[in-house]
């Protein structure tokens, strides 16, 4: 294999690897895709949980109110039977106070039943909203989670594919230079063949010495430049 040869075959190694790491890295996002529409559905079911809550709390102070109420109304009733049965002045005005005192508390136990109501509809309001809002949630995260699943397996596929291509274009290579390659590609640069760009690195743009510059257009051998160490090759190789 001529050196142009190596340096093509190894241009293309690194389009594959370009091709697997976003592969990677779009299989990596599709976990917090599925994770924010299952945390929607826990948040909606939690809200509902509170909401049914307040609908319970509510209607059992409903049932104390109207207990009230009733209890008012047969106490004030008793009075008013039993203020018709007294005849002595000063007993008709101690239940004529009894009645004033039990209209009062009648008064203020359907004004608490009046407003207990208010919060049990408020209440039934909110959990059906909120049954509807989780029924929503639900299936958005069930359309997700398949189109997340869906998505899954094709990248899957495709990194199986560019996995093959990989170890073709590797094992025509001498296994020193794909040590090379690897050793490059564990670098700190996400590339690891660059151009020469005139007198310098396509990469860094650190100059490059003279004959080593010659040696590398004309294909002679690969040299890492000194300043990122990426491999050089001539500029027109990457679009040969």
């Amino acid at each position: 294999m001529t050196a142009s040869d190596t340096v093509e075959t190894l241009l293309r190694l690194q389009d594959i690897d370009r091709e697997i790491q976003k592969r990677k890295e779009a299989l990596r996002s599709l976990t917090p895709e599925v994770e924010a529409a299952e945390a929607r559905v826990d948040e909606v079911r939690r809200e509902l949980e509170e909401a049914r809550s307040e609908l319970q709390e509510a209607q059992a102070e409903q049932r104390a109110d109207q207990r009230s109420v009733k209890a008012g109304r047969e106490t004030l009733q008793r009075l008013k039977e039993r203020a018709e049965q007294v005849q002595d002045m000063k007993q008709h005005q101690a239940v004529r106070s009894e009645l004033s005192t039990a209209r009062r508390n009648l008064n203020e136990a359907e004004e608490a039943a009046l407003q207990s109501m208010e919060r049990v509809e408020d209440a039934r309001k909110s959990v059906a909203e909120l049954e509807e809002e989780l029924a929503e949630a639900e299936e958005v995260y069930r359309e997700r989670r398949q189109a997340v699943e869906d998505r899954r397996r094709e990248l899957e596929e495709e990194l199986e594919r560019h996995r093959d291509l990989r170890d073709d274009r590797a094992g025509v290579l001498d296994d020193d230079l794909v040590r090379l390659y690897e050793e490059v590609r564990k670098g700190k640069t996400d590339d690891v063949l660059a151009p020469l760009s005139g007198s310098h690195c396509g990469h860094c743009f650190t100059m490059i010495p003279p004959q080593r510059r010659n040696e590398i257009r004309s294909g002679q051998r690969l040299y890492r430049c000194e300043g990122c160490g990426v491999i050089l090759h001539p500029p027109d190789a990457a679009e040969d």
